[in-house]
């Protein structure tokens, strides 16, 4: 059984409504939850409200924020807008509120196979105690592994993984 759903809902700007709320019904399925499709269009972003938190009864841990950024600024409305925000001003506002897990996202190493941005990286994990995650730019298993040796909580891997460029059996072993 799961223990989290992750849902992006601010970067589904193109996805039809139906398929979003098929997800969302899919996903809660897992928890034992069964909602109809049609029920969950309130749910629809951006942004996924704290509303459903409290409706389904998931805990903190269970939420996880993504702060999506270029140069060091949130963007938002799947990457198009720039709310204005410091990346690390929003993480210590995001933790203040009792998030526990952040999943972070430089767009700039986003599916470019250059590495994550060990940088931004190092100074989050400076400004909150939140379990971070990092998204964008793993180009290989030693990016997995510095990760890892950063004490980063996990890390998602993408485009490396699909040209071949990861092994995962391999990362699993050396982290």
């Amino acid at each position: 059984m799961w223990s989290t759903i992750l849902f992006d809902l601010d970067g589904t700007l193109t996805d039809p409504k139906v398929g979003i709320t098929k997800a969302v019904a899919i996903a809660l399925e897992h928890f034992g939850i069964h909602e109809d499709p049609d029920r969950l269009t309130h749910f629809i972003g951006p942004p996924l409200d704290e509303s459903f938190r409290l409706r389904y009864q998931f805990s903190e841990e269970q939420i996880a924020v993504g702060i999506d950024t270029q140069n060091g600024r949130v963007k938002t409305a799947g990457w198009v807008e720039d709310s204005g925000l410091d990346f690390l001003a929003f993480a210590k506002q995001m933790e203040a509120m009792g998030v526990k897990t952040i999943i972070f996202t430089d767009i700039d190493t986003d599916g470019a196979l250059s590495g994550p941005s060990f940088g931004r990286l190092e100074a989050l994990q400076k400004e909150v105690s939140c379990q971070i995650v990092a998204s964008g730019g793993v180009s290989c298993n030693e990016d997995l592994v510095r990760l890892h040796e950063m004490g980063l909580y996990g890390a998602i891997v993408g485009k490396a993984y699909y040209t071949g460029q990861v092994n995962l059996a391999e990362a699993v072993k050396q982290c």
